[in-house]
């Protein structure tokens, strides 16, 4: 028996660059990153911020490290200030501690979530403990109910 996703990828030289990213998506959703890279490379190649961030994803998923670096950095060229985050992260797998702070940093300041703990994470790891602890308390501040959390056991760590 033939999967509707079978059949939507034997279709996928004719689908646009949405379908593309979106069947990619339940690709990967379905531990089938072989398949989903592929339809996220033709959507990215077509200039889908969204699909280069998925690739990213899918490739760091593989643990294809550097590869994923370069997928995150064409969804940030294109405007994806999320990616800025998922490179952090590949950046620290790749032991890039400089660059991670950079990452989490530009996050930070295009207001991704997930920038100010990544950021207070790595200088943590960098040795600068003040600068983790503010970098960890200015989510709480600006309200957000996850950085209060943070900040209030960032003193156990």
């Amino acid at each position: 028996m033939i999967s509707d996703l079978d059949e939507r990828l034997r279709r996928a030289a004719n689908l646009g660059v949405e379908a593309l990213t979106d069947l990619g998506c339940e690709l990967a959703e379905g531990g089938r990153l072989v398949e989903a890279e592929v339809c996220f490379r033709r959507a990215s190649e077509n200039g889908s911020a969204r699909a280069s961030f998925n690739l990213g994803n899918c490739l760091a998923e593989q643990q294809r490290w550097l590869e994923a670096v370069t997928a995150f950095e064409v969804a940030i060229g294109r405007g994806d200030s999320e990616a800025l985050v998922n490179l952090g992260w590949v950046l620290h797998e790749l032991g890039d501690l400089a660059g991670e702070i950079r990452a989490f940093h530009s996050a930070e300041m295009a207001g991704e979530s997930g920038g100010p703990l990544g950021l207070a994470l790595a200088l943590r790891e960098k040795g600068d403990r003040d600068a983790a602890l503010a970098a960890g308390q200015r989510p709480g501040a600006a309200g957000a109910r996850a950085g209060s959390r943070c900040a209030a056991c960032w003193p156990w760590l």
